[in-house]
């Protein structure tokens, strides 16, 4: 009979340790769940992020080019919309790295897609760009620029 006490002890503290135990691994468990779902909620802001920067800058590079078929100015005030076109290029590709780092399954491709198109336009303005007489010779088509952002929006 003495046996008795000694079960009813270690069967007492194991319930005890189970009861206290049980509580905070929910706690535990919980909190990874939180976590998991902050980090995809984080990844999904930073893609979308990404994307609204890339579809920013490549619609001020078509809206730009644009503006420079109309200008009227000096040699410098050409030079100077030049310059703006280069760096909105280099604002769409350092964008569109951003979007196939952030989404590189989905995105990628249509970003590349995208940076390339807005490359060939840039070199298009500066080979129609007569720096001596401040006019631009063409107007340089942002037709297949104005296509991918479009269909970039849509994905």
């Amino acid at each position: 009979m003495d046996e008795i006490p000694v079960y009813v002890a270690l069967i007492t503290a194991g319930a005890g340790l189970l009861g206290a135990l049980v509580p905070q691994a929910w706690i535990v468990f919980r909190e990874i769940r939180q976590r998991e779902r902050d980090r995809r909620d984080q990844y999904v802001a930073q893609a979308r992020d990404a994307c609204l920067d890339l579809l920013r800058a490549s619609g001020a590079l078509s809206a730009h080019v644009k503006n420079m078929n109309t200008y009227r100015g000096d040699r410098t005030g050409l030079c100077n919309r030049l310059e703006e076109a280069r760096g909105h290029l280099a604002d769409i590709q350092l964008y569109a790295a951003s979007v196939g780092m952030a989404a590189p399954t989905l995105l990628t491709e249509p970003a590349r897609q995208l940076a390339a198109v807005a490359a060939s336009l840039t070199r298009s303005v500066e080979e129609v760009t007569d720096l001596d007489n401040a006019e631009m010779l063409d107007k340089p088509d942002t037709r297949p620029l104005d296509d991918l952002i479009s269909a970039f929006g849509d994905k």
